[in-house]
C-alpha cells in the first residue's frame, strides 16, 4: 500500500484515501475508490487507543461504541452484557483495535457506512 502526505496537515495516509483520518481534509482524489460515505467533523480526535482501551475495560457495555459515535451497537451491547458474550467480542476488537493503523480505525469504526462494525 503506497502512501501520500495530507496537503493539509502532513499526515501520512493511504493513497486509496479521501480523506486525511487526522485532519479531515479531502485528498482531492476522485478517482479514489473508497467512497466518503459519512463525514464525521470530529473524527479527527477519535483515537484507536483510547477507543481499544475503553472497548478492554468497558467494552462489554458497549462505551467504545458510543465514544466511536455508533449508538446503535452499544445500546444493543449494552442490553446484552449481563450474557457474558459481548465482553469476549470487546476484547477481541480491543486487540484489533490496537494492531491496526489509525486510518484503518478510522474507517472500519468511525467513518463507516455499516451502523453495526464488529469485526
Amino acid at each position: 500500500m503506497a502512501l501520500i502526505k495530507c496537503k493539509e496537515c502532513g499526515n501520512l495516509i493511504s493513497e486509496h484515501a479521501t480523506v486525511c483520518p487526522k485532519c479531515g481534509h479531502p485528498t482531492n482524489d476522485v478517482t479514489s475508490p473508497r467512497p466518503n460515505y459519512m463525514v464525521n467533523n470530529d473524527a479527527s480526535n477519535k483515537s484507536k487507543t483510547t477507543a481499544g482501551i475503553l472497548a478492554l475495560l468497558l467494552g462489554g457495555i458497549g462505551i467504545h461504541y458510543f465514544y466511536c459515535g455508533k449508538a446503535l451497537p452499544g445500546f444493543v451491547f449494552l442490553l446484552l452484557f449481563w450474557t457474558g458474550i459481548p465482553a469476549i467480542l470487546a476484547f477481541v476488537q480491543a486487540i484489533m483495535m490496537f494492531t491496526m493503523t489509525q486510518e484503518q480505525f478510522y474507517y472500519k469504526y468511525v467513518n463507516t457506512p455499516s451502523s453495526f462494525p464488529l469485526f
